[in-house]
């Protein structure tokens, strides 16, 4: 597995650099690394060097249940857009209106 993201930080850890220009990394017995440990790391390097046209701070929640995961969907993503749906239909543009309910039926379709 590839992790750069990972080995940046721990290059940056132990150097005080961020000029790493080749990695690889490898979990094992010897040399564990959990997925939770793994995907801050993403987390970390995502924010350290976004892209060049990011919206938001990267985030990631890793669920070991379902029921926690659909939960946590609705309130995070089905929720927010359902309100919004419901707002465009009161105030606002038919073209922002029309916008809202794509998003709302992609969200539905992921979820």
């Amino acid at each position: 597995m590839v992790a750069i993201p990972y080995l940046m930080q721990q290059h940056h850890a132990t150097s005080g650099k961020e000029n790493l220009l080749i990695s690889h990394v490898t979990t094992s017995s010897c040399n564990p690394v959990s997925w939770q440990a793994f995907f801050d790391h993403m987390v970390t390097y995502q924010n350290r060097f976004p892209y060049e046209n990011r919206t938001s701070k990267a985030q990631m929640t890793v669920h070991d249940q379902l029921q926690n995961y659909n939960f946590s969907y609705k309130f995070k993503n089905k929720l927010p857009v359902t309100s919004l749906y419901y707002l465009t239909r009161i105030v606002g543009t038919k073209k922002f209106s029309n916008s809202v309910s794509k998003l709302r039926q992609a969200v539905d379709n992921l979820g």
